[in-house]
């Protein structure tokens, strides 16, 4: 279904460098955007801005839209003083930076607004242009996830954003209002607690009103289906999940106040939006969840370490926040042998990464077909069309690619 919008610390596996020289350098090779919607820490369909934010682990920040050839934001990500983990991606395609220099790992833009991104330090460079949008095609119906049409309108297909993000299909999210539910600290909430007489609200997966959770409570949610007409966590609260899914319909809001602490792992908590609701978080909360609602404004607050996938139709953080993904894993290349080879040839590849995560090798930009891999080992042959000369060996997987720091010898 489509719709017309007219409106420091570091983680994941870093290449370890090697001590190892075969010639002068040449140019590195274009990095290779990843479009899979798993490796998207945040996505946002029209706009995304970041203050001081961090993206620790090896994924992506995106927008999925072109622009519209309006003065507009549909299309734009901006950001000041932010930083991505080796391996990350920050994907838009137009991108404005603020005075604050930023420090990133891979960068894919059309357009940096006259230059405004300059001063950032970009570690696997260049800078690559891409085609927009980044999503593609997830619900087959012929429509592309984002496109402009001829009044340079956005019209975006939801349908497909639903379909990676794992809506239930001909679901129509609806909630129950006059079963609302709520949390008061050191009691039961009644009539629906599982667990008596223990300071907290137990509460059976179903469908309800508004879930109201208050200051200094405790909510304990189990494996299932939760169907809110909104929801409101408030201060110093704690929310264990497992396996958790919560539907909120069209109009629809969550909402996560300062100081709490909702999920705690990857795969505890999904939050599904449907139609033009609000997520808003505050301040200094820790979150692991995936929150798809890609027709909703996403704001993620500030100060808060957040884990998980958080998509909307714009997403906004405030200051400070760091963010983790779930989803694939890395590689990466430690040493390989021998240092050089002819088209043909079999290059092995070690590593203390997991290769069983890699999902291709490129060798000047050229794909090398894997013959075997293991968790320590990857066996590659040096593809058809490779050109002769010192060659960058990049590793890709399932959250971006890693090249190694030394560069192989093809022969003629």
């Amino acid at each position: 279904m489509r719709f017309g919008i007219t409106k420091r610390l570091q983680f994941g596996a870093a290449v370890v460098a090697l001590s190892l020289t075969f010639g002068p350098a040449v140019a590195s090779a274009a990095p290779t955007l990843n479009r899979s919607l798993d490796a998207y820490f945040a996505l946002a369909q029209r706009f995304l801005r970041m203050k001081n934010f961090s993206l620790e682990s090896p994924c992506n920040i995106g927008v999925n839209c072109p622009p519209t050839g309006q003065n507009g934001k549909t299309g734009l990500i901006t950001f000041d003083g932010a930083f991505g983990a080796d391996g990350s991606q920050i994907v838009a395609n137009r991108t404005y930076c603020g005075k604050k220099p930023s420090n990133l790992w891979e960068h894919f833009t059309n357009d940096d607004t006259n230059g405004s991104c300059a001063k950032n330090t970009v570690r696997n460079p260049p800078v690559t242009t891409f085609l927009p949008p980044i999503i593609g095609d997830l619900d087959g119906d012929g429509h592309p996830s984002c496109e402009i049409d001829a009044s340079h309108n956005a019209v975006i297909d939801y349908g497909d954003i639903e379909k990676g993000c794992g809506f239930p299909p001909d679901d129509n999210f609806t909630c129950d209002p006059s079963k609302p539910v709520t949390v008061k600290a050191g009691q039961d909430c009644l009539p629906y607690d599982t667990n008596l007489g223990n300071a907290r609200c137990d509460l059976p997966p179903g469908t309800y009103g508004d879930l109201t959770v208050g200051n200094d409570s405790k909510t304990d949610l189990v494996g299932g289906i939760y169907r809110f007409c909104n929801v409101n966590i408030s201060r110093r609260t704690v929310t264990t999940a497992k396996g958790t899914t919560i539907l909120i319909p069209d109009g629809g809001s969550f909402k996560v106040n300062n100081d709490s602490v909702i999920g705690a792992d990857c795969g505890d908590l999904a939050v599904l939006v449907k139609g033009a609701g609000t997520v808003r978080f505050g301040r200094r909360l820790s979150v692991a969840a995936k929150v798809c609602a890609p027709q909703s404004k996403v704001n993620l607050g500030d100060e808060s370490n957040l884990l998980g996938q958080f998509i909307g139709e714009q997403v906004e953080t405030d200051f400070d926040d760091h963010g983790h993904c779930c989803g694939g894993h890395c590689a990466c290349i430690d040493a390989f042998s021998p240092s050089s080879g002819k088209v043909g040839d079999v290059i092995t590849m070690t590593s203390g990464c997991n290769l069983n995560n890699a999902t291709g090798v490129q060798i000047c930009g050229v794909d090398a077909p894997i013959q075997s891999k293991s968790q320590a080992e990857l066996k590659v042959k040096i593809g058809v069309g490779t050109p002769p000369g010192q060659c960058d060996v990049t590793i890709l997987s399932a959250v971006g690619s890693f090249k190694a720091n030394a560069k192989l010898t093809v022969q003629p």
